[in-house]
């Protein structure tokens, strides 16, 4: 009997042919699928460095940016030395108080170079990382430590030169090739950990960056030059090794900081010039006050220091020197007081400035500062002064001034401005050439205090000059400057 059952057995010969092409569908898709992956996977492998390195070299920008901002920014916030024109320590223990991203209270001793994590919170930012997820590490140079303490940088200001050189895993100069680029900081991003590197976290207060604060175990070293132990004397210079290409032995990548880096964006805001206009007015305000307490009457001025010094950071070394009429701005004036017969004060500057932030500029800008003093109004003079007989200085051809001031300004192309230490720096310094232009230079020494200087109006002078009057010397406070 035909129950109709038996016609289904050709239906199911005819499924066949069909679950196998599926079953092949379904194969060659889970094969596409894996070569994809395997591809896929393979490309990604292949960018990972690159987008490693580009995370880092943001970063290290990010940080320098920062490093900067907070130094200008300082600098001009403060009104005693802490802070002034300085990069801050780094970021050298765990502990509860400062936390973690903090820098030190202290870098340690004067001019020594000092190494630890970038202190990411004093900047105002998060935690900075490099591509491979460490926070980065900071090597500051020992000179640009500004603390108000005893290990307080003696002068700062846009001729200093750091003291770090920076050079490639085959020796070559990145920073350092001469004095003036010197790097005064350096960021580095230390990498995944090498071989020997333990990264482990060993204490509490790192909640943020994890890890430990042995540099070693973060920073490389090659070629005898070690990233994690700077040079322990005290302005002598640290090098460090950077590589492009993480290698087995060395994976540091390092950005660093210039004195020009750090003095064009000091130089370029709107309150530096008016900062210099003040430091001028009141020097000359010192020099109206040292003539008015003249005992015998005669409103002399003090002779001018040597232009070379043993040390120009030191305000001790800024000694006048007899019969000189024209050179640095005097700080001490014992040849002075002696000339004129113990008439005259033996000291000149610091404790006459009323403001204090004016007078930490002349701390640090005392190097810039010339002087030029008429005849007329000598320590050695015995009469009163007059400018229609005797010498008296002028400028741009007109005027009867007791005193010139001068400020030099930044470098034009040409002019170095070097000097120890470290020992190996030639001394540049002592010529005046690297400081002043034209006739402000050549007139130098300027033997009886009669010369006639540029202002800044004149071609190629970029010279900041304060004028003061012979008729000034006697009236009230402040002297205005008589400059043309």
């Amino acid at each position: 009997m035909n129950d109709g059952s038996k016609p289904a057995r050709p239906s199911l010969q005819r499924s066949r042919p069909r679950q196998q092409g599926a079953a092949l569908l379904l194969l060659l898709s889970v094969i596409v699928f894996a070569v994809t992956a395997l591809i896929v996977s393979g490309l990604n492998q292949s960018y990972h460095p690159a987008r490693v390195s580009a995370q880092t070299a943001a970063t290290l920008a990010e940080a320098k940016a920062a490093l900067i901002a907070r130094a200008i920014s300082s600098t001009h916030e403060q009104a005693v030395q802490e802070g002034y024109y300085s990069l801050p320590c780094p970021d050298r223990a765990a502990q509860a108080a400062p936390p973690e991203g903090s820098a030190e209270g202290a870098c340690g001793a004067r001019g020594v170079t000092s190494v630890g994590r970038l202190p990411w919170r004093s900047l105002g930012t998060p935690p900075l990382r490099d591509g491979s997820g460490e926070c980065l590490w900071y090597v500051l140079s020992g000179n640009y430590q500004n603390l108000n303490n005893a290990a307080a940088a003696l002068m700062l200001n846009a001729d200093s030169h750091g003291l770090i050189q920076v050079e490639s895993t085959d020796g070559s100069v990145y920073a350092g090739s001469n004095p003036e680029n010197r790097a005064i900081a350096a960021i580095i991003a230390p990498g995944a950990p090498l071989n020997g590197q333990n990264r482990n976290t060993l204490t509490n207060f790192v909640d943020h960056c994890g890890g430990n604060y042995v540099a070693a175990n973060y920073l490389d070293s090659l070629n005898g030059n070690d990233n994690a132990t700077p040079n322990p004397a005290a302005d002598a210079i640290t090098t460090l090794v950077t590589t492009t290409v993480a290698e087995e032995q060395i994976n540091d990548r390092i950005i660093w900081i210039t004195p020009d880096d750090l003095a064009d964006a000091f130089t370029h805001r709107t309150d530096y010039n008016a900062r210099i206009d003040d430091l001028l007015q009141e020097t000359a305000n010192c020099l109206h006050d040292y003539a008015n307490a003249d005992s015998g009457g005669l409103t002399r001025l003090p002779w001018a220091a040597p232009l070379a010094l043993s040390d120009y950071r030191d305000d001790a070394n800024y000694d006048d020197q007899s019969g000189s009429h024209f050179g640095r701005l005097p700080l001490t004036t014992d040849d002075s007081a002696s000339d004129s017969g113990a008439q005259l004060n033996g000291s000149l500057i610091i404790s006459c400035m009323a403001d204090t932030q004016i007078a930490n500029y002349l701390t640090h800008w005392k190097d810039h500062l010339f002087y030029v003093v008429a005849g007329e109004h000598a320590p050695s003079q015995a009469a009163a002064p007059n400018c229609t007989i005797g010498d008296c200085l002028s400028a741009d051809g007109s005027g009867d001034y007791a005193a010139i001031l001068m400020f030099a300004e930044t470098r034009l192309g040409g002019q170095t401005r070097t000097a120890p230490p470290p020992a190996g720096d030639a001394d540049s310094k002592q010529f005046l050439t690297n400081y002043l232009e034209m006739a402000n230079a050549t007139n130098f020494p300027d033997a009886v205090g009669g010369g006639d200087y540029l202002t800044d109006a004149a071609a190629a002078v970029n010279d900041r000059l304060f004028c003061l009057s012979s008729s000034d010397l006697s009236a009230p406070l402040p002297p205005p400057n008589s400059c043309p």
